[in-house]
């Protein structure tokens, strides 16, 4: 999209499709993104070495993407709407929430949020409601976090195996808390001193299906009531074969913060 210098100075919402200046911007107010109602769907750029916080603060995508690349953004709530994407790719994200905003409902993942090669510490969503937000985690280090319980409204987890926005895979998680059916979408990932819980409300469908969970030895497991249909086989992290999941620090260098 075409380069815009003050992105800032536009009151109310974002429209039009721009590449935004490089920026270390303190975020005070909400920003909106796109128009669901006049059919305005932009694409925001977020450039390399950008730098955002807020405290609290919103940035909103009613519709349309937002893409960000080699940037830090602190204490920022990101919600997205029907049909509405956003894609970090090697971002540093901390103390902010991902989530579900406005009220429309469309098909499956409403709204869809993309990590890849990012480090997320603190926050990521208190609640996964598959058919209103979709989660996707490709080689990402995930920090500290509680972890939401997925809800799957009935449908079968086993259908979901290898959605492409139901899925967080080759990941690392450090000191995070591990729902049971958070447990159940991830694919070949690392959990170090990470504590596995039971989940009420997660129901197992009819179909069975295996998940393999590669641990470090201080990690530990509190899981009683998975359901009857899924199988988790628990292996040491350093049984698991495949290209290497990067550290933090590894995935920080990349980025050059």
């Amino acid at each position: 999209p075409p380069f815009f210098e003050k992105p800032f100075s536009i009151k109310g919402q974002w429209i039009e499709s721009m590449t935004l200046p490089v920026l270390k911007q303190r975020v005070s107010e909400t920003i909106s993104i796109g128009n669901q109602k006049e059919g305005k769907r932009p694409t925001v750029v977020i450039p390399k070495g950008s730098v955002w916080s807020g405290k609290e603060a919103t940035v909103m995508v009613s519709a349309g993407k937002l893409i960000a690349t080699k940037s830090s953004f602190q204490d920022l709530r990101f919600l997205g709407d029907l049909a509405s994407t956003q894609y970090f790719s090697n971002c540093l994200l901390q103390d902010c929430g991902f989530s579900k905003g406005g009220n429309r409902i469309g098909g499956e993942q409403a709204a869809k949020i993309y990590f890849g090669s990012c480090v997320v510490t603190g926050g990521l969503a208190k609640k996964w409601n598959i058919r209103h937000t979709g989660y996707r985690g490709q080689g990402s280090v995930f920090e500290k976090i509680d972890l939401p319980e997925v809800s799957f409204e009935g449908r079968d987890p086993a259908r979901y195996l290898n959605h492409p926005w139901v899925k967080f895979a080759n990941c690392r998680f450090v000191n995070c808390k591990v729902p049971a059916s958070f447990a159940a979408i991830t694919r070949d990932c690392i959990f170090e001193n990470c504590e596995f819980i039971d989940d009420p409300k997660f129901e197992g469908g009819t179909r069975p299906f295996e998940v393999v969970l590669y641990l470090t030895s201080n990690s530990r497991w509190n899981v009683s009531k998975a359901p009857a249909t899924l199988t988790f086989t628990r292996k040491p992290d350093t049984e698991r074969k495949g290209d290497p999941i990067p550290t933090a620090q590894a995935l920080k260098d990349m980025m050059g913060f």
